[in-house]
């Protein structure tokens, strides 16, 4: 029973380690003393298509989801892509 835990335990880290999600922070500061702080959340989701076939559809109505919930904020919601990572980039301006 003890090596199953080590084994599950095991995978769990190798996956959350893999590199599937990335986080970003900025902040910055102009000449006019005026912040604006940049957050980017992006997941690589081909890692997750050997998992769920489905899982890009899923995971577009969370993101879709999750946007139109900052706007209602008030922040500014930027989708954001590069050659691996797909997500959001929400910024407040202050």
């Amino acid at each position: 029973m003890k090596k199953i835990s080590l084994l599950c335990l095991f995978c769990i880290i190798t996956f959350l380690c893999t590199g599937c999600v990335k986080y970003s922070y900025n902040i910055e500061i102009d000449k006019n003393d005026k912040v604006t702080i940049s957050e980017t959340e992006a997941m690589n989701l081909s890692m997750l298509k050997s998992f769920d076939a489905n899982i890009e559809d899923k995971i577009q109505e969370e993101v879709a989801k999750t946007s139109e919930e900052y706007k209602q904020k008030g922040y500014e919601v930027k989708s954001y892509s590069d050659d691996v990572y797909n997500g959001l980039t929400i910024i407040k301006k202050i």
